[in-house]
């Protein structure tokens, strides 16, 4: 007996072919599924589709009543980005807002590693502006470093204070800048009792860079010191200048005084003085065989007088300067 089992029939040999090929094409068509990106398959009042293209025309919302909880959490193998929010148009966007409502923190970034918390870049504007309508605008500090570094083509780091523009583009490392009366464009104080402001500098001779320079455009002073010691100069090195004047001098305790006709002494009042003071004097005019004798202070008075060597027929005119 032939056992047809074995053998198919030609009409059953086309359907075999038939469910076969049937069977590579559908094949096929997942194995491209698979390859390319998936389409967008999400849209408004869609379920949010995960590996797709999520396209929407209105604004996505969620929110979370838990208590001590995160709303939205993306975790990601490294290397890779977690997240990215991307502003396409031209009209400026922003491509992330966060705000905490209460005492709470809008964005916090934190690296537990050796990378950057918080990283800020921009083309051709600032890589990051904040602005505070009561409080400190940004606040920076390091628990074993340092707190801000500032680091520019041109100016390391700028602060102003008050409305007036007083941007430059300048080499300055730090550059303060008020359009306050009474205060100050950079301030450097010490509690501490060491240097409130410190410069230094490897500039050479007397028309070399100061480590502190002074300028005043108007009529007041380039620099001032007041304290126990107003100014001090001090040569550290043998060779060196302890002070350096170019121009005129001026000192309060210094002026002019006369001795009348027909005395030869004098006395000044209302002179600042000390143990350790010296009076000097000197004649400013000529008269025949005067000259002066002795400036004696008297500390107690606050006054000095000059003694002249005889007494005079006419006016003599008498300079005098006080040291220590």
């Amino acid at each position: 007996m032939r056992d047809d089992s074995r053998q198919a029939s030609p009409a059953r040999r086309q359907l075999l072919r038939g469910a076969a090929a049937a069977g590579l094409v559908a094949a096929a068509v997942a194995v491209e599924q698979i390859a390319r990106p998936a389409p967008a398959v999400a849209a408004n009042g869609d379920s949010l589709v995960l590996g797709a293209v999520n396209d929407d025309s209105a604004f996505t919302e969620i929110d979370d009543t838990a208590t001590s909880n995160w709303a939205f959490i993306v975790d990601f193998t490294d290397p890779g980005n977690g997240l990215i929010v991307q502003s396409e148009g031209a009209g400026g966007g922003t491509a992330f807002w966060a705000q905490a409502n209460g005492a709470g923190t809008g964005v916090v970034g934190q690296s537990s590693g050796s990378g950057i918390g918080v990283s800020a870049f921009s083309d051709s504007h600032w890589a990051v502006s904040a602005t505070s309508n009561q409080d400190t605008a940004v606040q920076a500090q390091s628990n074993g470093g340092v707190g801000v570094v500032g680091i520019g083509t041109t100016t390391g780091v700028y602060g102003q204070s008050g409305s007036t523009d007083g941007f430059a583009q300048t080499r300055d490392g730090v550059r303060g800048f008020t359009d306050s009366a009474n205060d100050s464009g950079v301030r450097g104080e010490n509690a501490s009792g060491g240097h409130g402001v410190s410069g230094t500098t490897a500039s050479t001779g007397r028309a070399g860079r100061a480590a502190v320079d002074g300028a005043n455009s108007g009529t007041g002073p380039g620099v001032r010191g007041i304290g126990g010691i107003g100014v001090l100069a001090q040569a550290s090195r043998s060779g060196a200048t302890a002070l350096a004047v170019q121009g005129p001098a001026v000192f309060s305790r210094s002026g002019t005084m006369t001795v009348a006709a027909g005395h030869s002494s004098a006395t000044v009042t209302r002179v600042a003085l000390s143990a350790a003071s010296l009076v000097l004097a000197t004649l400013q005019q000529h008269h025949t065989g005067v000259c002066v004798l002795a400036a004696v202070p008297e500390v107690s008075r606050g006054s000095f007088t000059v003694y002249l060597s005889k007494t005079v027929t006419a006016p003599a005119k008498v300079a005098w300067f006080v040291v220590n």
